[in-house]
């Protein structure tokens, strides 16, 4: 009885440019659509929800009272942003690694 192991490696490259990243940040403010771009998608959706929730805040009379602090943390995370991209690994190459060991019964 003999077993052979064979492994294959598969590359999958993302084509994402950070110029489209940097553009997305600056024509949808505070959207999440960059962080989405760029892989980081539960913030990107996080950073979304807060923004519509802001949005929603704001035309209610109370709500400006959420919506204004609430403005301020979305504006400093959305200016954040535009120095972390410069680190964000955009269009990086992803390995997948597969093993399968076969037996081979000789009898």
């Amino acid at each position: 009885m003999s077993k052979t192991t064979t492994t294959t490696t598969t590359t999958i490259k993302a084509n994402n440019n950070i110029i489209i990243a940097y553009l997305l940040w600056f024509f949808l403010p505070g959207s999440g659509i960059h962080r989405i771009y760029a892989g980081k998608i539960k913030s990107g959706i996080l950073m979304m929800a807060l923004s519509a929730l802001c949005f929603i805040f704001f035309f209610t009379l109370i709500g400006i009272i959420l919506a204004i602090p609430l403005g301020i943390v979305i504006a400093i995370w959305w200016a954040i942003d535009a120095i972390l991209m410069l680190g964000w690994k955009l269009g990086t190459e992803t390995s997948i690694i597969k093993t399968v060991e076969v037996s081979n019964n000789n009898t």
